[in-house]
């Protein structure tokens, strides 16, 4: 989902410098071991790639249909099975 907000061109710019920061005063952590907080997650596209990347997530937006997308893009793990669903 896109709109006019959306930080979902600046992925790349944030994952980059968020990781270069943190390779700068953590270098024994690995992303499995860290929370990734996302204070305005508007879609989820920040905090699902990070997710990507095995960082635990924290996410918060005051938009109610922010809070449905994100938790599903940030909780939902596994493949449905195809039986269930018939």
């Amino acid at each position: 989902m896109n709109y006019i907000g959306s930080k979902y061109s600046l992925i790349d710019f944030l994952e980059k410098s968020i990781n270069k920061t943190l390779s700068l005063y953590n270098e024994t952590k690995v992303p499995s071991e860290m929370v990734f907080a996302d204070l305005f997650a508007g879609t989820g596209v920040v905090c699902g790639s990070f997710k990507k990347q095995g960082y635990s997530i924290i996410a918060n937006d005051i938009q109610y249909y922010s809070y449905v997308i994100t938790k599903h893009m940030i909780e939902n793990d596994g493949n449905l099975d195809k039986y269930i669903i018939m």
